[in-house]
């Protein structure tokens, strides 16, 4: 992934999402959870290709973005009752935000 690390690689992926591409989704450890790996599982790059190939199957079946299975697999990970409609308000926020930064 353009020479990242495992962790470079989710930041990656995050700063994709933010700028609005939701074909990739970032793996951390809510997705390891939720796939029932626990805390002694590390996230090797063949796993994190291996996770978000899952997520890209499950959200063709359910007919929406890999990035909005992503966030549906981390709010219910979590017990956190956000939407992605309040998941999309935060990213178009932090993209304003990080526009004006960079402007």
């Amino acid at each position: 992934m353009n020479g990242q690390g495992d962790i470079g690689r989710k930041i990656w992926v995050m700063y994709q999402n933010l700028i609005g591409n939701e074909e990739v989704c970032a793996i951390d450890r809510w997705m390891l959870r939720y796939f029932g790996y626990r805390g002694d599982k590390r996230l090797t790059p063949g796993l994190y290709d291996e996770l978000e190939a899952r997520i890209k199957a499950e959200a063709l079946e359910r007919g929406i973005s890999p990035s909005q299975r992503q966030v549906e697999i981390w709010c219910e990970s979590r017990g956190d009752p956000l939407s992605y409609g309040d998941i999309l308000r935060r990213r178009e926020l932090n993209r304003r935000t990080l526009l004006a930064r960079l402007i």
